[in-house]
């Protein structure tokens, strides 16, 4: 990345730190009746090279629906932004980096709206982010992390049956270039493009291993994500890892649940542990598998209604047990809490949780596309487990805490040995 573009971004990281400080009293809002001028009317007031005063407007529409109590600081600091631009910027930064303002506004604006989980995505983004929770994409098969401050990427999984594994790339990997091109000249986006670009079969992957440097070939494939695992043992115990919520999960958690019917489970544990989430639409039809028909499963609440939701079921009554970390967020909350109501408010079948405090994130966001293929993610309601008790900002404390997280699984299955005598 060039020293000019890093000028531009400069800009814009500032205008997060600004929001930081300004956004320490806001709080967020699912909807409000304020009469908001619209700042791409004053932002285009500007000129602004390449501003898309249309795309722009179509953002604030949404963002007035649902974050309208947080514009009003959230419009000044957009508008300061550009005026720091053009006072200290302008005469520094070549036209071709001026293609990525619109973005960077719309990025800080969905930001300064308080709403820790708004974002926005250009096409490329979004892309990206769709492929990943589709659960289905093409590439090498690995889970990667980046670190922007260290600029460093690093192997987390390797995906069983994919061409890393083959290759022999191995989690803790750092990868440092791709198809000659480093890390540390090119960026990050140019380099990870290369191990899913489709046009091409193989790829050159630079790995740093032990302070060894290592190039593998690669070979690229369609990758099916397995977010379900299951087993079950010679006391037929079954055990249920859930890694998240993607689309083809349901499938995934049915086929593991007809496994367990069919090989005699008398308990099931479900480990959920750093589970991050995912669609809601997933969870809720998989705890409608395994929960009597008309049971509601989740409710959703905001300023304009409050929905129950139920699904017809397939219905599976065994003891359970759910382990859960600080890391089980969202829908993966969602279903620890939901299962523990299926015991304590319904009576299906006994369950107990076991693990630490989950993460405590009991809001739901919609996404919301524009013209171009870029999309505006923001919060719209609260969800509730079946009992209606919200959790966010709290968590769900398990019935049995254990810091421990390799001691977790020992004591799931103990407490599930418990539930099943």
């Amino acid at each position: 990345m060039n020293q000019k573009k890093l000028r531009l971004l400069g800009v814009f990281s500032l205008l997060v730190l600004l929001i930081s400080i300004s956004l320490s009293a806001s709080s967020c809002s699912f909807g409000s009746s304020l009469d908001i001028d619209y700042v791409s009317d004053r932002l285009s007031e500007y000129n602004l090279p390449n501003f898309d005063k249309t795309k722009f407007r179509a953002a604030e529409k949404i963002f007035h629906k649902y974050a309208a109590d947080a514009l009003p600081d959230a419009q000044t600091l957009t508008e300061n932004t550009v005026a720091l631009y053009f006072e200290s910027y302008h005469d520094y930064i070549d036209t071709a980096d001026k293609d990525e303002v619109t973005d960077a506004l719309l990025s800080c604006y969905a930001y300064a709206t308080g709403d820790r989980y708004a974002v926005y995505r250009n096409p490329t983004q979004y892309e990206d982010y769709s492929s990943n929770m589709s659960g289905n994409f093409y590439g090498i098969g690995v889970v990667i992390t980046h670190d922007k401050e260290l600029n460093t990427v690093t192997v987390k999984e390797v995906y069983e049956d994919s061409g890393a594994e083959a290759a022999g790339i191995l989690p803790g990997d750092l990868i440092i270039g791709t198809d000659g091109n480093r890390l540390s000249d090119v960026g990050y986006d140019k380099v990870v493009e290369a191990l899913k670009d489709d046009s091409k079969l193989t790829v050159d992957v630079l790995i740093l291993r032990s302070d060894t440097e290592i190039t593998l070939t690669v070979t690229k494939k369609e990758i099916v994500e397995q977010s379900v695992k299951y087993s079950i043992d010679e006391n037929k115990i079954g055990y249920i890892k859930i890694s998240s919520f993607k689309s083809n999960t349901t499938n995934q958690f049915k086929e593991a649940v007809d496994f367990m019917e069919n090989n005699g489970a008398v308990g099931i544990i479900y480990d959920l542990r750093s589970n991050p989430g995912g669609y809601l639409s997933a969870v809720v039809n998989m705890l409608s598998y395994i929960s009597p028909k008309g049971t509601t499963i989740a409710s959703f609440s905001n300023d304009y209604a409050n929905t129950k939701i139920d699904r017809d079921s397939h219905s599976i009554s065994l003891p359970s047990v759910v382990i859960c970390n600080e890391n089980t967020a969202s829908a993966g909350e969602l279903f620890t809490a939901a299962m523990r109501d299926f015991d304590e408010e319904f009576g299906y079948f006994e369950v107990t949780v076991v693990g630490v405090t989950t993460h405590g994130k009991g809001v739901m966001q919609s996404t919301f596309s524009l013209s171009d293929g870029s999309y505006v993610t923001l919060t719209v309601a609260y969800y509730n487990p079946p009992s209606g008790v919200n959790y966010d900002g709290v968590g769900i404390i398990p019935d049995i805490v254990i810091e421990d997280d390799s001691a977790r699984l020992g004591t799931a299955y103990d407490e599930i040995l418990k539930l099943v005598k």
